[in-house]
């Protein structure tokens, strides 16, 4: 079984000395996706904004599919979040606001808002998020999602609800993540952080993003091989078979 990181090993482990039944080994050898994305990035041209650009990432309205783990937000308080995110927009006009839709869902109630006049906020649904990351001078997320590893591997400033009430998440991770993000731990604080952030207005590019997260549960040793691991690590394991 192999992993993205060192976290995501040991947690792996863990649950497999629980129980006594045959489960595979973790082997640590992170993303090839997420090196991927890492190198489109980074050889990306920063594009100079009129005005600052603040990308609103949102996570499904789950429907039915919550009860398969029970891990998101139950759909009217998933749906309230997404409106107050794009309703900010209106609070502060001097910037430039994108909602980009989860796929399939474009007439959820937060969409519907970003369509009315004045509402200072564009909802796409189409497009590739890694290409509104590169354009963005914010990256807001209301869930610790694929999308927030994909913003992890950016060098913009994050602000990410990690529901307390919904979401488990172990002390460790929580830990390296507060290290790169402002992490908000209830609705209430997360739409106060976004607005305590654009009320100051700095915008400025993160230098140095710590990759503690990362290494954790992305990209392992950050350089760029999580590709070449895994295939010695199968090759290897062809062998002693």
């Amino acid at each position: 079984q192999l992993t993205h990181g060192l976290g995501m090993t040991r947690w792996f482990k863990e649950r497999r000395e629980r129980y006594n039944d045959a489960r595979a080994l973790p082997i640590t050898v992170g993303s090839s996706r997420l090196d991927s994305f890492r190198r489109q990035f980074s050889k990306g041209t920063p594009i100079a904004n009129l005005q600052p650009s603040i990308l609103l990432v949102p996570n499904i309205i789950a429907r039915f599919d919550r009860y398969l783990d029970c891990g998101n937000f139950p759909d009217v308080t998933e749906a309230e979040i997404q409106a107050e995110m794009v309703n900010i927009a209106r609070e502060f006009p001097q910037y430039d606001f994108v909602y980009k839709a989860f796929s399939g869902q474009v007439d959820t109630p937060a969409m519907r808002i970003a369509r009315q006049p004045g509402s200072n906020c564009r909802g796409l649904y189409s497009g590739q998020l890694a290409d509104l990351m590169q354009t963005s001078d914010l990256i807001v997320l209301n869930f610790p999602s694929s999308a927030m590893i994909e913003a992890l591997c950016t060098d913009r400033p994050l602000i990410i609800l990690v529901d307390n009430c919904s979401i488990r998440i172990l002390p460790e991770a929580q830990k390296a993540l507060e290290k790169r993000a402002i992490v908000a731990e209830t609705p209430q604080q997360f739409i106060e952080a976004i607005r305590n952030f654009l009320r100051r207005g700095d915008f400025s590019r993160v230098a140095n993003p710590d990759q503690s997260f990362l290494e954790l549960y992305g990209t392992y040793s950050n350089d760029g091989c999580s590709a070449e691991r895994a295939f010695a690590e199968i090759v290897n394991s062809r062998s002693e078979s």
